[in-house]
């Protein structure tokens, strides 16, 4: 039985300890371990027992052969133990101290080699006190593994200080090479996908150790690594946006330009060369994909409405179609657009350009002074526009009754009438635009109800929409319709409620949604709402004009089978468009309004509140100079850009200035 005072090595949990006896209670040891602790164990719970702990402080005994021990067991040879041992079987501790000590060695030889055993996990299996050699090929997979996991701590380790010395402002050090560039594919990883990106551990990990905030830190580390810049847009590496295109599809659209250069599409086409027909674009438009033209009859108007003839020269389910398909839609960015087409197609050998003869696939619509639509044709043509002009441009002809877009803006009022008295909306909503100059300068502007180039622009879209879907209807073909519910609720009047009433509004309508069968669609009050007019940038208007050329002109549909299948890639991709677009206007006007607005004192008017935020419409005639006073003016701010103007939220703080 061990006595008082003597120096013992036992098992404290699952690991050898040094300490020393202190007494018994209730059939156990009382231990005092080099912590200062007092420990109960069991007698068998003792490996070894060593000298007296000496006149000193017991604390300061265990203490010093707690380290002792320790320092000596690194020492202790277990491969070699193993290497004797390794055919004889199961073995006790004492067994084994035996065959490799023989009986003379003492307390200080004995417990090194008690801990060591005990402490391994490569070389031997351990039940209870007794110990059996493993298989060499088990030895070798665990030694493998642990120089695995050795490598990566190393590796973590170097990771670690080179960020933080980064982080810190120096330089990152000394790091490999490979390990810094895989750290640094993990870093844009996390900075894209977040924490559950893959391959997030080690980074993290790394961040972790250096004490860096694993949710904030990526981004700004990259910046500063010039691994992105601080406008990177993340959407497109989130969604794995590509701005070049495949080279099979680039052949394809270099062998459609050399056939619309040749001349040979111009067969069996309608000259619409003389119509005088004009686009009415943004500023910014670099794809033309439509076009119109109005001849006055004695009673109402003939409108041609004339889009871009894609589908007879892309061939179908070809490299190009199958691209366009799965891009969804260009993307539309305030710095910079990513076409579904290549360049030399989107903007060149497709787009309406003036002057120069293009496919086109026309429209031609008789319109009653009452907005009643008669007789319609659809053709395929030969399209030279006359003039290419912005909206601004537009709403000064209109105004100075030029002789194509005010008998235009004439006939479009009077469709918008009778859509209005068929069911449909009439919601003026603001209209937000957003864009970079070619200086980087954030341009900002708000369109507070429609003009007359906008409206005959959307109107004529409208006919073309409902007109085509109506051809395919009648003749059985499945297309590409928009359809959308009626709202659970009455909409308020927008135009005596304001900006409250119109954000109610937007709330009270029902989302659109694509289906192949033809619907209502309550805001625009129309049946059988097709998507025709952009096919250049749009893919589902691409296949819905392929159904066109079928009904108008006698070529092979798509089935309902294929174009469920190419809507199946269709409709997400363009959303992933849409949520980018929005993402990528609402970053570069937070930009502007850091740059420009934050601190202002503006007018506004609270259009909803929740307990931690108001929802604030300003007034567009904002007092500007006005600096805000206090914390209030750095209040946090949220925006919603989404063509509600420049409404923004802030905490309840903010009003206060």
């Amino acid at each position: 039985m061990p006595a008082k005072g003597q120096i013992v090595l036992f098992l404290r949990g699952d690991r050898p300890s040094a300490g020393v006896l202190d007494g018994e209670k209730s059939g156990k040891h009382i231990v005092l371990a080099a912590d200062g602790k007092r420990l109960q164990i069991q007698d068998t719970a003792v490996l070894a027992r060593g000298p007296d702990a000496g006149a000193g402080p017991p604390r300061e005994a265990a203490r010093h052969w707690d380290g002792k021990i320790e320092e000596a067991c690194q020492a202790v040879d277990v491969a070699e133990i193993w290497e004797l041992l390794e055919e004889s079987g199961e073995m006790t501790a004492r067994e084994i101290v035996e065959a490799w000590l023989g009986d003379g060695p003492g307390f200080q030889d004995r417990a090194p080699l008690l801990a060591a055993l005990w402490n391994d996990r490569v070389h031997f299996s351990r039940r209870k006190d007794r110990f059996t050699p493993e298989p060499r090929s088990r030895v070798e997979e665990r030694l493998a593994r642990m120089q695995d996991h050795e490598r990566k701590e190393a590796r973590i380790d170097a990771l670690c200080s080179a960020v933080s010395s980064f982080a810190g402002g120096g330089e990152p050090g000394d790091v490999d090479d490979g390990d810094w560039s895989r750290f640094l594919a993990g870093l844009r990883e996390v900075a894209v996908h977040g924490p559950e990106a893959r391959g997030a551990g080690e980074v993290l990990e790394v961040l972790r150790r250096a004490g860096l905030n694993a949710a904030e830190v990526p981004f700004d580390l990259l910046v500063r690594l010039g691994e992105f810049s601080l406008d990177e847009n993340l959407d497109l590496l989130l969604h794995s946006i590509r701005d070049h295109f495949p080279e099979e599809v680039i052949e394809e659209a270099h062998a459609i330009l050399a056939l619309l250069e040749a001349g040979g599409w111009r067969e069996g086409r309608e000259d619409a060369t003389d119509l005088g027909a004009v686009t009415v674009d943004s500023e910014r438009t670099v794809e033309v994909d439509d076009a119109l033209s109005v001849r006055v009859l004695d009673k109402g108007w003939e409108i041609g409405v004339h889009i871009a003839d894609a589908a007879s020269l892309v061939e179908r389910a070809g490299a190009l179609e199958l691209e366009a398909v799965a891009r969804g839609a260009t993307i539309y960015m305030p710095d910079r657009v990513i076409p579904m087409m290549p360049s030399l197609l989107g903007r060149g050998g497709f787009s309406l350009e003036q002057g120069v003869d293009r496919p086109a696939l026309s429209l031609f619509a008789s319109v009653a002074p009452d907005g009643q639509v008669g007789d319609f044709r659809v053709a395929r043509t030969v399209l030279r526009t006359q003039r290419r002009l912005t909206y601004e441009q537009a709403d000064v002809l209109v105004k100075d009754e030029d002789p194509v877009l005010a008998p235009l803006a004439s006939a479009a009022h009077v469709l918008r009438e009778q859509r209005i008295a068929a069911g449909g909306v009439d919601l003026s909503l603001p209209e937000l635009d957003v864009h970079l100059d070619e200086a980087g300068n954030v341009h900002v502007s708000v369109t507070r109800g429609s003009t007359p180039s906008h409206d005959l622009v959307s109107e004529c879209a409208i006919l073309y929409n409902r007109l085509v879907g109506r051809l395919l209807a009648d003749q059985g073909l499945p297309g590409v319709y928009r359809v959308q519910p009626e709202p659970d609720e009455e909409l308020p009047d927008t135009e005596e409620g304001g900006p409250a009433a119109e954000l109610a509004a937007r709330r009270l309508l029902s989302p659109s949604s694509t289906t192949t069968e033809p619907g209502r669609h309550y805001t625009l009050g129309v049946t059988g709402y097709c998507t025709a007019t952009s096919p250049i940038r749009r893919a589902s208007d691409l296949l819905v004009q392929r159904q066109i050329h079928a009904a108008s002109c006698g070529q092979a549909p798509l089935s309902a089978g294929e174009l469920d299948k190419a809507l199946l890639s269709v409709v997400p991709a363009a959303a992933v468009v849409s949520r980018i677009e929005r993402s990528r206007t609402r970053f570069w006007l937070l930009r502007h309004l850091d740059a420009r607005v934050k601190g202002l004192i503006v007018a506004g008017v609270v259009v909803d509140r929740w307990s931690d935020r108001i929802l604030v419409h300003s007034h567009p005639r904002a007092p500007a100079g006005l600096r805000a006073g206090g914390a209030s003016a750095h209040a946090r701010r949220r925006v919603v850009p989404q063509g509600r103007g420049d409404r923004r939220e802030a905490g309840p703080g903010r009003c206060s200035a």
